[in-house]
């Protein structure tokens, strides 16, 4: 039987324990209660909870926090500040909320490769948190929230606390608001488990760990891209309009279009997102054919929903631009000289130079390319989600 990629764990405390719990339970329950709510006074830390081995005395915050143990603490707007700490404890200590400790655990393997750094983790729990509170029945408007990514053991793993900001709960026959009680669904629970996966293995994440590859990667040589270099700031117009798509530049597009394609082909990581973000777009506009085509709309209205070929229009656009303004500015730099030799000397220096550049530049399309690549993911899964609609 094969382990999951993703478990999650849920345990909740109410402001009080349970009326029907004994006094030795309730003792217990109580102070359970108080470690999550920051509220303890005997110096019993997360340690005993999470069994990682920590000598200090601290509260969740604190643990959450702790630098030898996690990647910090953060909620939707990053890592926590000291200061931010302090009224997260302050808002726990008060709230008569019920307060829930979530604990997302990774396998070995999954989580050393999709969940082993502060980027991964945020980037995973800030766009799947909202969806999993809704599905629980919360507003997600009105739940706060923190979490730390622990990296103590071989599972990573994520420890979420949550809690209300307002009662907004309406009960049968009784006046006011109410807070959420604390049980959350199974069914809940294991969306938030393959949310979770999907997100951490999504294309975003995949560019993310691509970005952190590439750079630190030594410089790429690649003496096509050199040459096509060269074309281009040999040939580059002294005035008019120098944009990628400007009349001016239409008899150097072909130059700039595959240096472009070097730049994107040189990787073969790099090769296949590129591949991947064409078919996920090309996908979608199949789907949305299919549903013009069924709902009879008229062909001369189809550019406005189609995105394919905009996004590839878009980012050759980007990326050319980015190549022209490279190659301008490492002409403008250029010296001349009078006399062979010290023309020849400005010559090998300047091939010295250009072999840099150019490494330099395929580097910085390579990256531009990745950060539109994420941009167009994200404008594309809000293009599935109108297909959706118009199903």
């Amino acid at each position: 039987m094969s382990v999951p990629n993703i478990n999650a764990f849920l345990h909740y405390y109410s402001a009080a324990p349970p009326p029907n719990f004994p006094q030795a339970a309730k003792e217990k329950y109580a102070a359970k209660r108080a470690f999550y709510a920051c509220a303890t006074t005997n110096g019993y830390d997360y340690l005993n909870y999470t069994n990682t081995g920590s000598k200090h005395k601290r509260d969740y915050v604190d643990y959450s926090g702790n630098n030898e143990k996690s990647t910090g603490a953060f909620s939707a707007g990053g890592l926590l500040s000291n200061r931010e700490k302090k009224d997260i404890k302050k808002q726990l200590r008060e709230t008569k909320s019920v307060i829930w400790d979530l604990v997302i655990s990774c396998e070995e393997n999954f989580g050393k490769t999709y969940c082993n750094d502060f980027e991964q983790a945020y980037n995973a729990v800030k766009s799947v948190l909202p969806r999993f509170f809704k599905r629980a029945g919360f507003s997600a408007d009105n739940i706060a929230w923190y979490a730390g990514l622990h990296q103590n053991t071989d599972n990573r793993h994520l420890h979420i606390c949550f809690w209300e900001k307002e009662p907004k709960r309406y009960r049968q026959n009784k006046a006011g608001l109410f807070y959420s009680e604390g049980h959350i669904p199974q069914a809940c629970i294991n969306f938030l488990k393959a949310a979770m996966e999907m997100k951490l293995t999504d294309m975003s994440a995949e560019l993310r760990a691509l970005r952190k590859e590439l750079t630190e990667k030594p410089l790429p040589s690649n003496v096509l891209f050199n040459e096509k270099l060269r074309v281009i700031m040999r040939n580059i117009p002294k005035s008019g309009r120098l944009g990628y798509a400007s009349d001016n530049l239409a008899h150097l597009r072909t130059e700039i279009d595959d240096a472009i394609n070097i730049a994107l082909q040189s990787t073969p990581e790099l090769n296949r997102t590129f591949e991947k973000f064409s078919s996920a777009a090309a996908s979608r506009d199949i789907r949305v054919r299919e549903i013009l085509l069924r709902d009879k709309i008229p062909q001369r209205e189809w550019a406005r929903y189609l995105v394919a070929d905009k996004c590839m229009e878009d980012l050759y656009r980007r990326l050319g631009n980015h190549v022209i303004n490279a190659a301008l500015a490492f002409r403008s730099g250029e010296v001349t000289a009078r006399g062979y030799r010290v023309r020849k000397r400005i010559e090998r220096e300047r091939e010295t130079r250009l072999a840099e550049y150019s490494a330099r530049l395929m580097l910085s399309i390579q990256a531009e390319a990745i950060k539109a690549f994420d941009e167009y993911m994200k404008e594309l899964e809000q293009e599935r989600e109108r297909a959706h609609e118009m199903e």
